[in-house]
């Protein structure tokens, strides 16, 4: 029990200090959440191709590239989805 505790104690702690403000999350540990987080693929599933990437808030617009196969980069403005739930 004791080592569970020490290996998750700094993770509390930066969260703890966090609390006030967690968009801006004070990281002193490993523990870090990614900025972006894409959702990748190997196999398209047709035209059009629906894309996504979890995307703090707090970068504001973002903006995919992406290559297929290959060939020229391409990009396109992102869109929040409304669905879902909070």
């Amino acid at each position: 029990m004791q080592a569970e505790f020490e290996k998750n104690l700094q993770f509390a702690l930066d969260m703890a200090r966090s609390a006030a403000r967690p968009t801006r999350r004070r990281r002193t540990s490993a523990n870090a959440a990614a900025g972006l987080l894409p959702a990748t693929f190997a196999t398209s599933n047709g035209s059009p191709q629906t894309v996504e990437v979890n995307a703090k808030r707090s970068l504001g617009k973002v903006t995919a590239h992406w290559t297929i196969g290959g060939g020229h980069e391409r990009q396109a403005r992102t869109s929040e989805w409304a669905g879902g739930s909070r």
